[in-house]
């Protein structure tokens, strides 16, 4: 009978494992264990440096989205301006374009009083013929509109290397530089005259053909800004060559 029980409770003892397997599958469990701890803290980093990357991304986007606007803002301006010169009939410009010319065009009935004009083809006209006067010394520009005249950026220097001509040297400018041509003009422009870069670089790089409407705005802002200003603000020669 007691031998009965002791082989019985044998046989409900589990049996024991081998004790080399037993080393190996605790082995393989820490391992299990330390490798998803390894890719826990991996995937923690990650999240944590998507997460500064993002924020970082969000910031750079704000600050361009602030960019855009101060720039969208100053074109309204510009553009508010322009509207200002078409209402009142290009006044101001036609009659210091007179003045320029020695010329004081006078009405048939209002002797001594500047011609008024509401057209706008008139106006544009002698926004070229300003600029004309500026640069009729400069090689590789040619004026006569306000998009593909424009096209090389090489119109933009020579307008602003007249008013400023120690600030660059203009022989050296080649037509097929493009970008920079635009980005040389637009620069000098904004920090001798501070003129506001109304232009995209990108933009204008991109547009075998100007939006003229861009253009003269812009070109605008030059006029605006030296009107009457025969002579380079230096005191050298405004030879393209200076």
């Amino acid at each position: 009978m007691y031998k009965s029980e002791r082989e019985a409770k044998k046989k409900e003892e589990p049996p024991r494992e081998d004790p080399v397997k037993a080393r190996l599958r605790l082995a393989e469990e820490e391992k299990q264990k330390k490798l998803q701890k390894f890719k826990d803290e991996a995937a923690e980093q990650a999240n944590k440096k998507m997460g500064a990357g993002e924020l970082a991304l969000r910031e750079k986007h704000k600050q361009a989205d602030m960019e855009k606007q101060k720039k969208l803002e100053k074109m309204k301006e510009d553009a508010k301006a322009s509207s200002s010169i078409y209402n009142t009939g290009g006044r101001d410009v036609m009659q210091n374009m007179a003045a320029a010319a020695g010329n004081n065009p006078t009405s048939g009935s209002s002797v001594g009083k500047p011609q008024v004009t509401r057209n706008p083809s008139a106006i544009k006209e002698m926004l070229i013929k300003w600029c004309q006067m500026q640069t009729k010394e400069y090689e590789n520009v040619n004026i006569t509109n306000f998009s593909s005249s424009w096209a090389d950026g090489m119109a933009f220097c020579a307008l602003i290397h007249h008013f400023y001509p120690e600030s660059f040297d203009y022989s050296k400018l080649n037509p097929k530089n493009r970008r920079g041509n635009f980005t040389l003009a637009f620069d000098v422009a904004e920090k001798c005259a501070n003129i506001a870069p109304l232009l995209e670089v990108d933009d204008m790089v991109m547009m075998k053909v100007p939006d003229w409407k861009c253009v003269f705005t812009y070109v605008q802002s030059f006029y605006r800004r030296f009107g009457m200003q025969q002579k380079p603000t230096s005191t050298s020669s405004a030879s393209p060559d200076a």
